[in-house]
């Protein structure tokens, strides 16, 4: 995928600065790769686009040989946690008397929207059916503007408005909910890795849950999102 490769490139390249290809060493490939919040899924696909790019470099002969090499492959993705429909009842109720909080949960859940995006997000984006994420830099490999149907849970539950939300407050509001929860951490990506996958049960149409989660392949959606969810359960969520 060459957009993908010019983007990890071009992302690296911009991290590291202007440091000579030689002076890398497999300890600055691994703190590059540790650096982000991204998933086990992610940095792997990092790592192997970096791979790719050194092996360039050395077959040409601009490097004597490839840092990528001895530097540590990331561990596989782990499980994704999947939320249960008594669990997301419990957190829209710890919501309910912020917006901004309930904006940002509801738009994973609902809209099964990244991080990235509900930071982009704001009331002024929601037309009639669909809520507009535009176009900015991002950490995100997949940045493109995107537009998310809003679903009648979504609808039900979304404020009329809110404030912008930044990661930093993305971030406290996962620490205050999963102290409120009872869990040790908030489980990572979990809203949007939920919504994913109550999509994929309730209408077990993988172009379609592909499309409201602004993926280009259904392969995605079948190879990463799909769990053994009961379409009973599903439907469950999508009424809530």
């Amino acid at each position: 995928n060459a957009r993908l490769v010019q983007w990890w490139i071009g992302h690296y390249v911009e991290e590291q600065g202007r440091m000579p290809l030689a002076a890398v060493s497999p300890r600055d490939i691994d703190s590059f790769l540790a650096k982000k919040e991204w998933s086990g899924t992610t940095r792997q696909q990092g790592f192997v686009y970096l791979r790719l790019f050194y092996n360039w470099l050395v077959r040409y002969e601009h490097l004597d040989r490839s840092p990528v090499q001895r530097a540590e492959r990331p561990q596989a993705a782990p499980v994704h946690h999947l939320l249960t429909v008594p669990q997301v009842k419990r957190l829209i109720g710890l919501t309910s008397n912020c917006d901004r909080m309930r904006a940002w949960l509801v738009l994973g859940l609902f809209g099964g929207m990244r991080i990235s995006e509900v930071g982009r997000a704001l009331p002024e984006h929601i037309e009639a059916v669909e809520i507009f994420v535009p176009q900015t830099k991002s950490t995100d490999p997949e940045p493109r503007p995107r537009f998310v149907p809003i679903l009648p849970a979504l609808k039900r539950h979304l404020p009329k408005s809110w404030d912008c939300l930044s990661e930093d407050h993305i971030k406290r509001a996962r620490t205050a909910l999963a102290h409120e929860m009872g869990w040790d951490e908030w489980p990572q990506n979990c809203l949007r890795h939920t919504s994913a996958s109550m999509h994929y049960a309730a209408w077990q149409d993988a172009g379609k849950t592909a499309y409201y989660l602004g993926h280009s392949s259904p392969k995605m959606v079948r190879e990463r999102y799909a769990r053994a969810v009961r379409k009973k359960e599903a439907l469950s969520f999508w009424g809530l």
